[in-house]
């Protein structure tokens, strides 16, 4: 990319998704401190873009109340001095986004080196919204850690290059009981009071897309109790898996999702 181009389009993801949790227990995400491995040796451009100040958004009483949960996503404008100039919802429910932009518009980052100069960046910033309660992390036995520990909270990856046009493999298969096994993050959905109200009960199917990152994308219901699939995808879609590796590499992979409701006495 020509260091004449002023603005950078980053669309991957975080190493490590920020989260904002309720009930009085907050995320201990903070911001992470400098480190030789964000600037390139011989160049000295930047190869992460490193948040400086942070400041974490607050869970939306209405959210509280009506027991939402979800992925958000903001396109941040980041200036040549690390300012956040623009915060533009990308995706996710309106309340939580509302939420992740006041605050976000308040972070700072280090600025972004290329060509030898400091330039104005766009990088689409993800953000989870989960109940304490409902969070459960199961730690990897090869890596050690939980998904949501894996990476520095604020340091996201260099952008891909732009010349890179090669063919996305479709999706390799996995039945959803081998992806069961890889779950590394996990957040349980919180019943609907509607549902519970109207003594809905059931499984949601899910169909999904797991990224060599882990990461799920393309997350959508194909049965079960409509009243049952806000709530189903708003907890899922934060979900974090261990890649699942083909050939000594990760892979994308699609898979079925249940996820059950049943009402207790």
């Amino acid at each position: 990319m020509a260091s004449s181009v002023k603005l950078a389009l980053l669309s991957i993801g975080l190493t490590s998704a920020f989260f904002a949790q309720s009930d009085k227990t907050p995320s201990p995400a903070t911001p992470v401190p400098n480190s030789s491995s964000s600037k390139n040796a011989e160049s000295g451009d930047s190869t992460r873009l490193v948040l400086s100040h942070f400041v974490q958004p607050v869970y939306p009483l209405e959210a509280m109340q009506q027991k939402l949960q979800g992925h958000v996503v903001i396109h941040l404008v980041i200036s040549t001095s690390g300012e956040v100039l623009s915060a533009d919802p990308v995706s996710g429910n309106p309340i939580l986004t509302q939420a992740a932009v006041a605050a976000m518009k308040q972070w700072k980052f280090e600025p972004y080196m290329h060509g030898g100069h400091a330039v104005q960046i766009g990088y689409k910033m993800p953000y989870d919204f989960a109940m304490a309660t409902q969070v459960h992390d199961h730690p990897d036995p090869d890596a050690g850690t939980p998904a949501s520990d894996a990476g520095a909270p604020g340091t996201a990856v260099a952008p891909a290059s732009s010349s890179s046009s090669q063919a996305t493999a479709a999706p390799t298969r996995i039945a959803g009981t081998q992806a069961q096994q890889l779950i590394l993050h996990q957040v349980a959905p919180i019943y609907p009071d509607i549902a519970r109200q109207r003594f809905i009960q059931g499984t949601v199917v899910l169909q999904a897309i797991i990224g060599q990152d882990g990461r799920v994308k393309n997350l959508r219901p194909v049965s079960g109790p409509k009243e049952l699939y806000d709530s189903a995808v708003g907890a899922v879609e934060q979900w974090r898996y261990k890649p699942f590796v083909l050939d000594g590499k990760p892979v994308e992979v699609e898979t079925t999702i249940n996820v059950n409701y049943k009402l207790t006495q």
